[in-house]
């Protein structure tokens, strides 16, 4: 929906959201908040929501994201090869 994910860094010395963490780039893709703060959450927001060359700038991130690294065809080609990986392994 061309939307950023704000999420916490990490909890804990853990990622917050696994595996999907994975697809944000902070500033890009979404927003990683380090200091876990509600006032930080905020801020975050706030600065997104007024500022419209950040918003355009990160719709076009996302939508390369999607297009080129989340696309349907490579999600098949990952089920495939993991599909065959299993395959060979068995053999």
């Amino acid at each position: 929906f061309n939307c950023p994910v704000v999420t916490f860094k990490e909890i804990n010395l853990e990622p917050a959201h696994g595996p999907e963490i994975e697809y944000i780039t902070n500033n890009k893709t979404g927003f990683l908040i380090e200091d876990h703060t509600t006032d930080t959450l905020i801020d975050t927001i706030t600065t997104y929501l007024n500022s419209p060359i950040l918003r355009e700038k990160m719709k076009a991130e996302i939508k390369s994201l999607i297009e080129n690294l989340c696309s349907i065809d490579n999600m098949a080609h990952g089920i495939i090869d993991a599909i065959n990986y299993n395959s060979n392994k068995t053999k």
